[in-house]
């Protein structure tokens, strides 16, 4: 499953499973434009099931620099046709 910022195009939280148990979870948090329509997370926290418990990451991006001369497919999103979409509020 997959929250997205339909106004941004990108990607807010997602949670991806495997035999109807949790493999990982993500949040994706401060979108900044990087480039003339593109929204780049800087900051993303990760979550996975261990043994032990629950493994946690954050990953905090510094120093990132906005694009100037960017081809248009750069940041293009390609969804296999096989994903079912669903609009929700």
């Amino acid at each position: 499953r997959y929250e997205v910022d339909a106004e941004r195009v990108v990607v807010l939280r997602s949670e991806i499973t495997a035999d109807g148990q949790v493999v990982l979870r993500t949040d994706a948090r401060d979108h900044r434009e990087i480039a003339p329509g593109s929204w780049f997370p800087h900051e993303v926290h990760l979550r996975a099931p261990d043994k032990g418990g629950e493994v946690r990451v954050a990953v905090h991006l510094t120093k990132v620099s906005v694009v100037t001369d960017s081809p248009d497919d750069l940041f293009q999103t390609n969804l296999d046709p096989s994903v079912p979409m669903e609009d929700r509020p």
